[in-house]
Parts: C-alpha cells; structure tokens; sequence
C-alpha cells in the first residue's frame, strides 16, 4: 500500500492518512528550493602548493544576477595553510578555467559565473581582504587538517559582475595538498530586492 496517492492537480499529492493537500516539497528549505529549482552550483580545485608559496583562483559573479555563497571547504594533507580572498586586485594572468558543477544534474539554467585560475603574481589589494582562514591545527582523522565556513554563521552576497580573489599560501616547510571547494546560488536582481 502506497502512502502517496496522486491527487487531480498533478503538483501535488496528498499523504495517505492526512485530510490536507501537502506540497511534495513541503520540507524543504531555502537552500533545498533554489537547489531544486537549478540555480545552485559548485566548482572544486585541488592543487598542491610549494613550500612557501602561493596559488591563486578568481570567481566573478554573472553580470545579471547575485551570487549567494553557500558554503567553502577547504581540506590540506598539512598545517599552516592560510586562506584569503579579495575583492580588488592587479597583475596576474587569467588562467584555467575550473570548472562548474550543478547541484540538480538536469537543471534547465546553466550556470554563469566563472571561475579561473590566475597565474603569475596577482598582488592583491589589502584594504579589500573578505576572509583571512588560517588552517594551523594538528591534522585530524585521516590525517588532514580541514576548515569551512558557511552562511549558517556569515551570509555573503556578491552583487551582479562581481569578483573575488581566493589566495591559498602554503606557510609550511613542505609541499601542500589542497582540495577547496565553493558552493552558491545565482539569483536574479527580482529575488534579492
């Protein structure tokens, strides 16, 4: 016996037991919504940085639409990786595209933001600093260290056509493994204001 029974309206169903017509997606979040909508993405790098040195991507926000940063892993094999990101910054070269994903593998909306590696030596501007995240702690299970921060605690909008330098700097005295991984929703100006 099925607990779900189709009702006329094929966008809804009515729990078997319940006398009210519920929404199928009646549980679900904000996040969960614009995830089942198609307009939530995420894009992942994993490099390894010299003792000593410095590894750089760029994420710039679509022309038309907000970018709501959901959440930012970041796993190392090491200790004292320190992680930052900018709003202004010179010099550097636009480099490999990392790409994106879709968190809804069918999503009729594309995503367009765009995400690169930026070679040379970009010199960012430090008044512009959005996120210092130093990883200096002993190496956990599996022997990694790991930190993240999401908007359960910081909700971050990036206005449409914006940027930010992400800037990784291996601070210890051998090479670093590192995987960082963002997540975000693209929304158009309607939905934010």
């Amino acid at each position: 016996m099925s607990l779900i029974d189709s009702n006329v309206a094929t966008s809804r169903v009515v729990l078997r037991g319940n006398t009210l017509d519920r929404l199928a997606t009646q549980a679900l979040d904000y996040r969960d919504d614009a995830t089942q909508r198609g307009l939530a993405y995420y894009a992942y790098s994993n490099v390894t940085i010299a003792s000593g040195a410095k590894y750089w991507i760029r994420f710039v926000a679509p022309i038309d639409k907000y970018v709501v940063l959901l959440s930012r892993d970041v796993i190392t094999d090491n200790t004292k990786l320190t992680f930052r990101a900018y709003t202004a910054y010179t010099g550097g070269t636009v480099g490999a595209v990392v790409p994106i994903n879709t968190l809804r593998s069918d999503t009729p909306f594309p995503p367009t933001s765009t995400v690169n590696v930026i070679t040379g030596a970009p010199t960012p501007t430090l008044s512009s600093e959005i996120t210092n995240f130093p990883i200096y702690g002993s190496t956990g299970a599996g022997g990694r260290a790991a930190g993240n921060k999401d908007s359960v605690d910081t909700f971050r909008l990036f206005a449409p056509g914006s940027s930010f330098l992400i800037e990784m700097e291996n601070g210890s005295s051998q090479a670093i493994n590192v995987y960082v991984a963002y997540s975000w929703f693209e929304l158009s100006n309607q939905v934010i204001l």
